[in-house]
């Protein structure tokens, strides 16, 4: 007899004979092309992000000319080519001292205050806006940050030129400084246009408080800058430079020039992150392309097999490529997790509670509370149209989608539970407010409409120390949590439960007791022939407290389910016509307690007639009728 040979298969993922998958293999690809694909795609994110960036902050930040003067001016922004001007009074100062990481070059330093008629020329980067009531707060510059270590928490003194030495300061002596020296507390980090690097010397700005401008400017030496917007941009700076020559002002400069600047200087950038994104697709597709060939010549060692058995050429190739696009498929939604992963930015959450759907995450879609939804006649996939007022008072409508129905807080009477719409801020500016055209820049410099934040707090003792620091610092602007009416009259009518179920209890226990005492009295021949062959009181009792027993948990196991699901309906439907967000809380420790109790409950019922089965005679019970 010949001896019989066979082949071992191999290992998992390792060569093997002709035929044998790889399914390690087969897995890798798609991790491969998952992470090759998504570096792709955020490098070209970062690229897209780089360019726009400073772009869309002058759009919303920046402005065209800065007049600079040792005398205020408010002739400026009355002037034909001028659609707004905002004065900035700076005191003179010495140099600065501070626990940074670097000292502060005093000559590139300004100490200013934004005119409390004017527009704030920069944006919140990080920390809080200073308390206009505080003479020591201010914001730092990034350049601050960045350059010299400076942080919210900082405190820098500065040593201040006093209004005495004015005169000697504009023939360009730099005597020792002789005003107050001020201890400035940074509470925040801002960015001005005109600080962004353009090649020239650094720009460090500290900007205070209206308290400020009151008790520490008059006592020193100012001096003046316009931040000026053209009413057809840097296109009128000849006529506004032949409006402005009378009135003999110190200087002014162009910020296109120093916008073009730093943009070149960030060009580079961009265009750095789109090479990377590209020589990353190249060596991705080279990789990922010579791991596909390897895995099509592993699975072509199986086309003869197929190919006996009646497979022609054309599905061989359709099998290729279905395996290939599922692998492709698989990858391709690997990228976008990686590349949304790797581009996403930290930020807060947003503190709103959705009810069914997701919160708006795109330009174009908007979440409605439960009654405005109703009184719209929308539904999670609508479209509804929203007209708002510009600052012009011209009105604009603009469709959005629903993609949620969402739970509002209490906001100053407008904005409760039910009522209100989210959406994005680029939604509500770009699309209606300000659209994109050549007045945007003019229309988001004017739009004075309301915001506010929406914060919360750790638990415990130190959240409600911070909440109570807000609400006595800021008491005209930060509110505690309001209550919404609705909920308060729904706490008033909240006996109304207890008591039904009250009723229902007593109910219950009063048909336990009849059904109990009917079945004593129908069975007293049962329970006399159980007397006669030997039981004893003890275990008559224990008879009918089993049944009063089986009755209990009968109920709770069909009660309870019901009871649970009812009440969830119940109270989603009650939710949902509020608002609020219908958050079913089932406690599982109330629930056995009930279990517990119900149990209990029926035995003490079963007490009265288990003493009398127990105390009949059996002569009595066996008694015919």
């Amino acid at each position: 007899m010949g001896q019989l040979s066979s082949t071992c298969p191999s290992a998992e993922g390792v060569s093997g004979p002709a035929g044998t998958r790889h399914p390690i293999a087969e897995k890798y690809l798609p991790t491969l092309i998952s992470v090759v694909g998504g570096f792709v795609l955020a490098a070209t994110a970062a690229g897209r992000r780089t360019e726009s960036a400073f772009p869309r902050f002058v759009a919303a930040h920046g402005f065209d000319v800065i007049v600079y003067d040792n005398r205020p001016e408010a002739k400026i922004a009355t002037l034909p080519e001028v659609a707004s001007a905002t004065e900035l009074a700076f005191a003179i100062n010495g140099q600065p001292t501070c626990n940074c990481t670097h000292p502060i070059n005093g000559t590139d330093l300004s100490v200013g205050v934004v005119s409390s008629k004017g527009e704030p020329p920069f944006k919140l980067v990080s920390g809080r806006l200073p308390d206009q009531s505080a003479p020591d707060q201010v914001l730092a510059s990034f350049t601050l940050q960045q350059d010299d270590g400076v942080q919210p928490g900082t405190v820098i003194h500065v040593p201040l030129y006093a209004a005495s030495q004015a005169s000697a300061l504009n023939t360009g002596a730099l005597p020792t400084p002789k005003g107050p020296t001020v201890a400035l507390h940074v509470v925040g980090i801002e960015a001005t246009e005109d600080e962004f690097p353009s090649g020239g010397t650094p720009i460090y700005n500290l900007y205070g408080t209206q308290a400020f401008a009151r008790s520490v400017l008059p006592r020193t030496a100012p001096y003046y800058q316009y931040f000026v917007h053209l009413r057809h941009g840097v296109a009128e700076l000849p006529r506004f430079e032949q409006t402005i020559d009378p009135l003999q002002l110190g200087s002014y400069s162009s910020e296109d020039a120093q916008a073009t600047s730093i943009e070149a200087s960030i060009h580079p950038q961009a265009i750095g992150w789109w090479i990377l994104a590209a020589l990353a697709a190249l060596v991705g597709l080279a990789v990922v392309g010579q791991a596909l060939a390897r895995q099509s010549i592993v699975e072509s060692e199986d086309y003869p097999t197929l190919a006996s058995l009646g497979v022609d050429r054309r599905q061989l190739a359709a099998l290729g490529m279905a395996r290939n696009v599922m692998v492709g498929l698989a990858g391709g939604a690997g990228a976008l997790v990686v590349a949304t992963a790797l581009s996403t930015a930290i930020r807060g959450p947003l503190l709103f509670s959705t009810v069914d759907g997701h919160l708006p995450n795109g330009d174009n879609q908007i979440g409605l509370g439960a009654a405005t939804m109703r009184q719209a006649g929308a539904h999670l996939g609508s479209i509804v149209q929203i007209t708002v007022s510009g600052p012009s008072g011209r009105t604009r409508t603009a469709s959005f989608r629903v993609v949620s129905q969402v739970s509002f807080p209490e906001l100053e009477g407008t904005v409760s539970l039910g009522t209100g719409a989210l959406t994005t801020n680029a939604g509500i500016e770009d699309a209606l407010i300000c659209p994109a055209g050549p007045g945007r820049a003019a229309c988001l410099r004017e739009h004075t409409g309301g915001s506010g934040i929406l914060a919360n707090v750790v638990s415990g003792p130190r959240g409600q120390a911070a909440v109570n620091h807000y609400l006595a610092a800021y008491s005209t602007l930060a509110i505690s949590p309001v209550t919404p009416t609705s909920l308060v009259n729904f706490g008033e009518a909240v006996n109304f439960p207890l008591i039904f179920g009250a009723m229902l209890a007593v109910s219950g226990a009063a048909t336990l007791t009849h059904l109990l005492v009917v079945s004593v009295s129908r069975r007293r021949r049962e329970i006399g022939l159980r007397k006669v062959l030997g039981f004893v009181n003890r275990q008559v009792a224990a008879v009918v407290a089993w049944q009063a027993t089986t009755l209990a948990l009968v109920g709770i196991v069909i009660g309870v389910p019901l009871g649970l699901v009812a009440g969830q309906a119940i109270w989603r439907a009650f939710a949902n016509n509020l608002g609020a967000v219908p958050v079913s809380v089932v406690p599982i420790w109330l629930v056995g307690l009930l279990v517990a109790g119900v149990i209990v409950f029926a035995n003490l019922i079963a007490i009265g007639p288990a003493l009398v089965a127990r105390r009949s005679k059996p002569a009595t019970l066996l008694r015919t009728q």
